[in-house]
């Protein structure tokens, strides 16, 4: 059986150790949360990237349909 003082130990040790479970799972909640930000803002980026090349399409077509409109016009 454990003298006083050594129980005291123990049991300072146990809460150190719990305490450090704790902060452990903190800081992994911490990261978690920082994934998810850095995860929708690059979706963000992407939607925003995806977003400027189908309105770069879209103008080049506009300007094919512009430039077909004109040779058209043209040529009657």
């Amino acid at each position: 059986m454990l003298n006083p003082t050594e129980a005291e130990t123990v049991e300072a040790v146990e809460v150190d150790m719990e305490a450090s479970v704790v902060e452990v799972a903190t800081e992994a909640a911490v990261v978690d949360a920082v994934k998810v930000v850095v995860d929708m803002a690059a979706a963000t980026v992407l939607e925003a990237v995806v977003v400027e090349v189908a309105m770069e399409v879209v103008m080049k077509e506009v300007a094919v349909e512009i430039s077909r409109s004109q040779s058209f016009g043209e040529t009657n």
